[in-house]
């Protein structure tokens, strides 16, 4: 069971643009962005393994803690890490790339590449 341990928001210009909630484990258990809220699971690690908000879902698979693919829906994503494990692009079934990593933004948001967009950092990203 996870215990809300504290709550973060971010303003922007003196508008709140997100909140983020932690559970005792300082994991991201929820964000509220607008009028949508995504939940996020982890396992006994606290590895991200899903993520979902509304009828959305987007599930992360790992081995020995790499990271190695992205399912989001009907699609499947390849995940190139780098040596630390942390996801730097993620390609489709094509090699096409869909995602890649993007500094700079101040709540942690990067538009994707191609097919939808990414409302958080892939796992180990931080």
């Amino acid at each position: 069971m996870s215990l809300l341990v504290f709550t973060s928001t971010i303003t922007q210009n003196g508008a709140t643009v997100g909140t983020y909630v932690y559970n005792a484990m300082n994991e991201r258990v929820a964000k509220n962005h607008g009028s949508t809220t995504t939940r996020f699971v982890y396992d006994q690690t606290s590895q991200l393994v899903s993520e979902a908000s509304g009828s959305t879902r987007r599930d992360y698979i790992a081995v020995a803690g790499i990271p190695l693919a992205v399912a989001d829906g009907a699609s499947l994503g390849f995940i190139a890490a780098d040596g630390l494990g942390s996801p730097r692009a993620v390609t489709s079934s094509t090699g096409a790339v869909v995602w890649t990593h993007v500094s700079g933004n101040i709540v942690g948001e990067h538009a994707a590449l191609g097919i939808g967009t990414s409302t958080a950092p892939m796992p180990k990203q931080n």
